[in-house]
């Protein structure tokens, strides 16, 4: 049987219940060019946790489940409502940038939709080559 997903989420939906903390939302997105997905999970009871006891709590519930549900996992990431509500918020706008609001209106018009709002996509650095 394949994996999907949805088993995945089903055991870390559960396992959470189990640990006394309950989801919010739950829900991943593909990785390209990959059978991997990444995992967002959406849980109030996460703002009295540090980040990296957030981790150990997901990953021991991830441990438990069979090798190839975990080798469908690329990256869990454990966020309370507060956050997600910062991340869609988007980049302040530089100093330089706020009397004309041209920061704003380039996140506009750059965005991708991330835990099911949108977020601005920051465009990719430019290097320069020595000649």
């Amino acid at each position: 049987m394949a994996v999907n997903e949805v088993q995945v989420i089903a055991a870390l939906s559960e396992g959470l219940k189990k640990r006394g903390v309950p989801v919010k939302e739950l829900f991943s997105e593909p990785v390209e060019g990959t059978k991997m997905r990444r995992f967002y999970v959406i849980a109030g009871k996460f703002s009295s946790m540090t980040f990296t006891e957030r981790q150990t709590v997901l990953w021991s519930i991830l441990n438990e489940q069979p090798a190839d549900v975990r080798a469908m996992v690329s990256l869990v990431t454990p966020l309370t409502p507060n956050e997600v509500g910062v991340l869609a918020a988007g980049p302040r706008p530089r100093r330089s940038d706020r009397s004309t609001g041209t920061a704003r209106e380039a996140a506009r018009k750059t965005t991708s939709t991330v835990i099911g709002k949108k977020a601005p996509v920051r465009p990719a650095k430019k290097h320069r080559h020595a000649s």
